[in-house]
């Protein structure tokens, strides 16, 4: 790991009073309130839908749980998108949501979210022409499928309106080396060998990582996508400061398309998780509304 890559990603620890804990406590509660009120508002106006949605899942959680399932020991006002989209979006007509899942088939053969851009491409094929326009909503590694999948041959998708990348390593991460070996001291830990790969192809100063931060490949995405959108949790040990793309380079026409937003407290996966939070749900519905 070169130099400079290490100084992005260290944390810097300052000290707060229990005064300073209590009063962010408080305030995260008044936003998820906030939040929750703004949602039910949908529920007495369905939510009209001007694309298909697709919901992609990331590395390692190709069931898709992290949108379509509560975690055990949900916290209040937690929920999975899957459970606001079916109250807030109509059960019938077009457009529509789909809630995308990968098998093991469909995941060991891909070394990277290089190949597997191709396999995502074929889920939404098989719901609808890649040429018609979508909103695609991802988290964690998902939204690098996503972006290859935009900004890659063959067949790139050019017809995506929104992209939302949650919680989603966008200049990769440092420690994929070194999840393997960490594992194996814990014995809970049963990851497949093709996630190990994939991991350690999310390095930042990996081939698939250095080839989506190139400069023309994110012209090419902002010049494809009509608007980006990150949110990222604050609390999230597993993006940390990753989960915004990198802005040298680009145009002032085309950073006038990305929107960065941070979800406080929020994790990056679990009952805490980023995708569960009612003000991510609040965000990626207004969205999806606009």
């Amino acid at each position: 790991m070169r130099k400079e890559a290490t100084e992005r990603y260290r944390m810097t620890i300052v000290p707060i009073s229990a005064d300073q804990v209590t009063a962010d406590y408080f305030k995260r509660q008044a936003e998820k309130n906030l939040a929750l009120q703004q949602l039910r508002a949908f529920e007495t106006k369905p939510l009209a839908l001007k694309r298909d949605v697709f919901f992609v899942p990331g590395w390692a959680g190709e069931d898709g749980q992290c949108w379509m399932e509560p975690y055990d020991g949900v916290l209040q006002g937690h929920a999975a998108m899957r459970w606001w989209m079916e109250r807030l979006v109509p059960s019938v007509g077009q457009p529509r949501v789909h809630f995308l899942t990968f098998s093991r088939e469909d995941s060991e053969p891909c070394p990277s979210f290089l190949e597997f851009a191709q396999v995502l491409k074929r889920k939404i094929r098989d719901v609808i022409a890649l040429s018609q326009p979508m909103d695609v909503v991802c988290h964690s590694m998902g939204s690098l499928d996503a972006i290859a999948a935009i900004t890659q041959p063959p067949t790139p998708l050019q017809s995506v309106v929104n992209l939302v990348a949650v919680g989603s390593p966008l200049q990769g991460i440092f420690y994929g080396e070194l999840v393997r070996p960490i594992d194996e001291l814990l014995p809970f830990v049963r990851w497949e060998p093709h996630h190990y790969l994939q991991v350690r192809n999310l390095n930042s100063e990996a081939a698939p990582m250095r080839l989506i931060n190139a400069l023309d490949t994110r012209r090419r995405l902002l010049t494809r996508v009509s608007a980006l959108s990150t949110i990222e949790g604050t609390q999230d040990a597993v993006v940390m400061r990753s989960a915004r793309l990198r802005t040298d380079g680009l145009s002032v026409a085309l950073l006038r398309k990305i929107t960065a937003r941070s979800i406080c407290g929020a994790t990056h996966t679990g009952p805490a998780g980023v995708t569960q939070d009612p003000r991510t749900a609040r965000d990626i519905v207004n969205i999806l509304a606009a």
